[in-house]
């Protein structure tokens, strides 16, 4: 096996396509930072294919602060040779997308959605505080949307809409917090089944 003639074999097959192949990465900084490094690596080492293009999205700052503090602001500059930055999107926009979603189709009258507009609107720094980004406004849409015009008689809109808001917090803390504990658990498994492959193989070795 020669690494440098498998290379140029998938090269040349990647040249008759006659097309570019893009890559897509999202969410690299919702890694690990093991994990992010075995990502930055594999794209170095394939980078050097002809019509091969990486794309990923990122924050930057979360990225550097998870792998390198002495090199904060150069780490991921050294995988990627062109950067843009993306525009923050507007919070009064995210706000106008939260409401809009809560209320449309659900049959609300007038006075119902004007005060579910009012809640989220007097509320807003609380809002913004607890739903960083789009992601997280999609999850508590499908979070509150269900069940918010079966119970809206029954309930103070603004309690309920701000208990569900600090439980989606909770949740995701929660879930982030397995999630790591879920891929460390595999690792040691792998980990293990390796050591014991090369344990069988070594006796394998001696007996023959």
């Amino acid at each position: 096996f020669n690494r440098e003639d498998e290379k140029e074999k998938i090269n040349q097959a990647i040249k008759q396509l006659g097309k570019r192949v893009i890559v897509i990465i999202e969410d690299l900084d919702r890694l690990m930072k093991d994990e992010i490094i075995e990502v930055l690596k594999l794209i170095d080492g394939n980078a050097s294919f002809d019509n091969l293009i990486f794309i990923s999205a990122y924050d930057k700052d979360s990225i550097h602060s998870l792998i390198s503090l002495d090199e904060c602001n150069t780490y991921s500059d050294k995988f990627f040779t062109y950067e843009r930055t993306l525009p923050l999107r507007s919070p009064n926009l995210m706000l106008k997308f939260l409401i809009e979603h809560l209320i449309q189709n659900q049959g609300f009258s007038k006075d119902e959605e004007d005060e579910i507009r009012n809640v989220v609107r007097a509320n807003s720094s609380l809002f913004q505080a607890y739903l960083h980004n789009l992601r997280d406004i999609k999850r508590y849409i499908n979070l509150v949307r269900p069940a918010i015009k079966r119970i809206y008689k029954e309930i103070k809109v603004r309690d309920f809409l701000l208990i569900e808001l600090v439980g989606i917090d909770i949740r995701m803390n929660i879930e982030n917090c397995m999630n790591k504990i879920l891929i460390k658990i595999v690792r040691q498994i792998l980990n293990e089944k390796l050591r014991l492959t090369e344990l069988i193989r070594n006796i394998n070795l001696k007996i023959f």
